[in-house]
């Protein structure tokens, strides 16, 4: 009996102890990207932070995430095709609606440019991805909200590669 006793107190101690690890990692990882976000955009309000995801190659995209990235362009280009099919029937775009309109093509175009340097080629683990989604004010005042996606090297030094996507409204 006090074999058996031992034996589980042992492995609650271990499994404690790799996830007591396993929790330092993540938030060393978080907390790496939040410090580097902040640097860049200390005005924003991080809405959250997604666990980390680990990268494979400075271009490489998965099947998953290229299917997010699709998803997410999709909605935002149909916000945007609302917006535009109002201003067809002779309603005016007001200054905030073609700023936020502004803002979310400047978006798309610099994330589609880094798209097309994607590729579909695994390499050697290189990183990791983690997704911030944060709440902006333009320079006239309207907020928006977007996803950054930043992309790590392994040793949490450095940001190699970023995209961003507006979030719908």
């Amino acid at each position: 009996m006090k074999l058996t006793f031992t034996t589980a107190a042992l492995a609650a101690l271990i499994a404690f102890s790799f996830s007591s690890c396993t929790e330092k990692k993540e938030n060393t990882i978080q907390n790496g990207a939040r410090l580097m976000f902040m640097r860049e955009m200390p005005e924003a309000n991080i809405i959250s932070i997604s666990q980390e995801d680990s990268i494979f190659g400075k271009h490489y995209m998965s099947t998953q995430q290229t299917e997010e990235v699709n998803g997410v362009i999709a909605d935002v280009v149909k916000e945007v095709a609302d917006l535009t099919a109002a201003a067809a029937t002779g309603k005016s775009f007001t200054k905030q609606e073609k700023e936020i309109i502004n803002l979310y093509m400047s978006m798309l175009d610099k994330t589609t440019k880094e798209l097309k340097a994607s590729n579909s080629k695994k390499e050697d683990f290189s990183g990791y991805l983690v997704r911030i989604d944060y709440k902006a004010t333009t320079k006239s005042g309207e907020s928006y909200k977007a996803e950054r996606w930043m992309y790590m090297n392994k040793e949490l030094t450095a940001k190699v590669r970023q995209f961003e996507f507006p979030l719908p409204r």
